[in-house]
C-alpha cells in the first residue's frame, strides 16, 4: 500500500511512459490513475471497516451525493479529481487503521523518507542540468522550473511542503538535513508562494523551539545560519528561485491573474453561486466576466463554480475534520503548523481541483509515517 500511495502522487511517471498525456481528454475509466484500482482492490480484499469512523463515512456519503447531484443536474464534476483527491485518501486512511503497529509505521516512515529524498534529489538534479526527466516542457519565456515526479512544480512544492512539515515536527535524528534538502528543492521548483511561506514558517518554528527545546533551538539556529548562506548564494549568484526576484511577489502574468479571476463575482450576484453553474453555462460565465482566457488557480473558487456555496462549505468542513482527525494526538501548535501551512500553500493554486492528484494521499501517508505505534506486533 505504501508504494501504491507514493506512485499515485507520481503523475509525471504516467506521462513519461505514455499512459496518459496532459493534453488529452480521456474518459473516466481510461484517464483515472491505474493505481487507484489497485488501492481499492486492496481495501476490499482486506475488508476495511469504513463504519469504524462515522466522520469519514459521512464524508464518503456526502461526496457520493455531491457527485450524483452534479451529474444529474448537468453541473461540472470531475470524477477523476473526486476519486483521487477525496475518496482515495479516505480509503487509504481506513486501510492504515488496521496496521498501527511499530513495524508498519517504521516501514511507512522508511518509504516516505526515501520518496522524499528521491523527489528532492531529482528536482535538484533537473535544476543543475536544466532539463526535466519525466515531463516534456519547453517554454523559452519561463524561468527554468524542476518538474520531478509529482506533476506541475506547484504540486511538487505542495507535496514536498507537506512532508517537510511532518519531518520538521518529528524525532528524526537528521530532520534538519532533510528539511534543508526540501528547501533546496523548493528553489528548484521555483514557486514563489512556497519560498515565501517557508521563509515565514522557518521563523515561526525557530521561535517555537525557544520554549520547547533549547538543544534543538541551538542546532536549528546553526542550520539556519549555515543553510541560509548557501540558499542566498544559490538564489543571488546561481539564480535558483529567480522567479521571486525577477517577477516579485505581485506580477501581471501570475499573481495578478489569481486576483483578476475574482472579477467573476462583480458580474453575478451571490445567489447565482448557491448551487454553482451547469457545465454549458460556465464558458459563458468566463466570457461575460472577461476571464475566459485565464486559468483559475484557486481550487476553492473552482469548487464554488462547480459545486456552489451550498456544497463547498460542507466540503471544506469535512476536509478540515479529516485533516484534524489525523492530528488529534498532536499539540495545538503542531496542528496549526501543519494544517494552516497546508491550507495557505494549497489555496494559491488549483492543486486539489485537478484530476489524478495525490495531494491528500500524500498527507495521509505522512500522518501514518510519523504516528505513534499502538503496539510492536507485525500483525493486526
Amino acid at each position: 500500500m505504501f508504494v501504491s500511495v507514493i506512485l499515485l502522487s507520481c503523475t509525471n511517471i504516467l506521462y513519461a511512459i505514455g499512459y496518459i498525456s496532459p493534453d488529452e481528454n480521456y474518459s473516466f475509466i481510461r484517464g483515472l490513475n491505474p493505481i487507484v484500482y489497485f488501492i481499492f482492490l486492496i481495501c476490499f480484499i482486506r475488508k476495511c471497516n469504513f463504519a469504524s469512523d462515522k466522520g469519514n463515512l459521512y464524508f464518503l456519503i456526502f461526496l457520493l451525493f455531491l457527485s450524483s447531484f452534479n451529474l444529474i443536474t448537468g453541473r461540472n464534476v470531475d470524477m477523476k479529481m473526486m476519486i483521487t483527491g477525496f475518496v482515495c485518501p479516505i480509503f487509504v486512511y481506513q486501510f492504515f487503521q488496521a496496521y498501527k503497529t511499530e513495524y508498519y509505521i517504521l516501514l511507512a516512515k522508511k518509504y516516505l523518507v526515501y520518496f522524499y529524498i528521491a523527489e528532492c534529489s531529482i528536482a535538484i538534479l533537473e535544476r543543475i542540468l536544466s532539463t526535466t526527466f519525466f515531463a516534456d516542457i519547453t517554454d523559452a519565456n519561463e524561468s527554468f522550473r524542476s518538474f520531478a515526479l509529482i506533476g506541475h512544480p506547484l504540486q511538487n512544492a505542495l507535496c514536498v511542503s507537506i512532508m517537510m512539515s511532518f519531518i520538521l515536527l518529528s524525532d528524526l535524528k537528521r530532520k534538519f538535513l532533510l528539511f534543508g534538502l526540501g528547501l533546496l528543492s523548493i528553489l528548484c521548483f521555483n514557486t514563489r508562494s512556497s519560498m515565501l511561506l517557508w521563509g515565514m514558517l522557518s521563523i515561526v518554528y525557530w521561535l517555537f523551539l525557544i520554549r520547547r527545546n533549547k538543544t534543538e533551538f541551538f542546532h536549528f539556529s546553526v542550520y539556519i545560519l549555515a543553510g541560509g548562506c548557501v540558499l542566498l548564494f544559490l538564489m543571488f549568484v546561481i539564480g535558483w528561485g529567480n522567479r521571486l526576484f525577477e517577477m516579485g511577489i505581485y506580477d501581471e502574468s501570475s499573481a495578478a491573474v489569481r486576483i483578476k479571476i475574482f472579477d467573476i463575482f462583480q458580474y453575478y450576484s451571490l445567489q447565482d453561486f448557491i448551487l454553482g453553474f451547469p457545465s454549458k453555462e460556465l464558458e459563458f460565465v468566463y466570457y461575460n466576466s472577461g476571464t475566459d482566457d485565464l486559468i483559475i488557480e484557486n481550487y476553492w473558487l473552482m469548487f464554488i463554480l462547480r459545486f456552489g456555496i451550498v456544497f463547498t462549505i460542507p466540503l471544506f468542513i469535512f476536509m478540515i475534520k479529516f485533516l484534524l482527525l489525523m492530528l488529534k494526538d498532536r499539540s495545538v501548535f503542531e496542528k496549526l503548523f501543519i494544517v494552516v501551512s497546508f491550507l495557505l500553500l494549497s489555496s494559491t493554486n488549483n492543486s486539489l481541483s485537478i484530476p489524478n492528484n495525490g495531494i491528500l494521499c500524500c498527507f495521509v501517508l505522512s500522518y501514518f509515517a510519523f504516528l505513534k505505534p499502538l503496539s510492536t506486533s507485525k500483525t493486526r
